[in-house]
């Protein structure tokens, strides 16, 4: 049983998805998302995005398992909050 950490770091409207063997310790990997597709204005109307863990065989029959034991949201405002200091550019 291997343990990853997928995160994913939203600034606005652009999405970073990153990966790592803890929270302190991902790596982002590809390049960042436009997430302006999930608004009402540009989708024409309430999509209904929502943020959660999900796993797929992409249609295709499996033995593979994905487990589940972790789930946070921080928001960055509330993150800051809490922090003396901030690295943010």
């Amino acid at each position: 049983l291997q343990t990853a950490v997928f995160k994913v770091e939203a600034r606005g409207l652009s999405y970073q998805f990153c990966v790592g063997e803890n929270e302190w310790n991902c790596k982002a990997f590809g390049n960042s998302q436009d997430a302006s597709v999930l608004s009402s204005n540009i989708a024409g109307g309430f999509i209904g995005p929502f943020i959660g863990m999900y796993a797929s065989s992409n249609g295709k029959n499996s033995k593979n398992k994905a487990q589940f034991n972790w789930f946070e949201y921080k928001a960055i405002a509330d993150a800051l909050r809490r922090s003396s200091s901030c690295a943010c550019a």
